[in-house]
């Protein structure tokens, strides 16, 4: 499915440029290029 693929972009890939299908791409256009790594902050409880 499309966020399987784009988790192997991020991690095997190392693709610094990837937002999650269904997650708050909108909110996250102002930390192009480096999406993947804002994402993966949030997820490890970051925003928080």
């Amino acid at each position: 499915d499309a966020r399987t693929a784009a988790v192997i972009r991020m991690r095997a890939l190392g693709d610094p440029d990837v937002a999650l299908p269904g997650g708050p791409e909108r909110a996250l256009d102002a930390w192009r290029p480096w999406r993947s790594y804002a994402l993966r902050h949030l997820a490890l409880g970051g925003g928080a």
